[in-house]
């Protein structure tokens, strides 16, 4: 349980940094991306925003809410199952992403590729604490 709660809380400061970092590679406009993959592509796409907000901007919201209530799980301020919904959200999001970079643009950035696959992660924990 304790490994558990610990790898969630790395995977969500993990996403927290690499949102955090994409915003400042697409405001300086020095995209760092791993050797083979389309980062500046990508992150200039017209799926790059929702409603003319940056998704690096909704995504760095979204985890840092997502880290507010994981401490108010884990401090039984609030039911599991909060936490839960919105990992939901987010593996949700994060299909959704991996979707438009693998079938629309044809295209992968590295760094949403990680942050995507960890909020999938992130739910898949989520649930198996739920569960118990």
């Amino acid at each position: 349980m304790k490994y558990t709660q610990g790898l969630i809380l790395i995977l969500i400061l993990l996403n927290v940094f690499l949102a955090a970092f994409i915003i400042y590679t697409e405001s300086t406009e020095t995209y760092v991306c791993a050797k083979g993959f389309s980062c500046e592509s990508v992150l200039n796409s017209k799926y790059s925003e929702t409603f003319g907000i940056k998704t690096s901007y909704l995504g760095l919201t979204y985890f840092l809410v997502l880290l507010l209530t994981y401490t108010l799980t884990y401090h039984k301020k609030i039911p599991q199952k909060y936490f839960t919904i919105l990992a939901a959200i987010g593996a949700l999001y994060a299909i959704y992403f991996l979707y438009i970079q693998a079938f629309v643009l044809k295209a992968f950035c590295s760094n949403c590729l990680v942050v995507d696959i960890a909020a999938i992660i992130i739910f898949a924990l989520s649930l198996n604490k739920t569960k118990k």
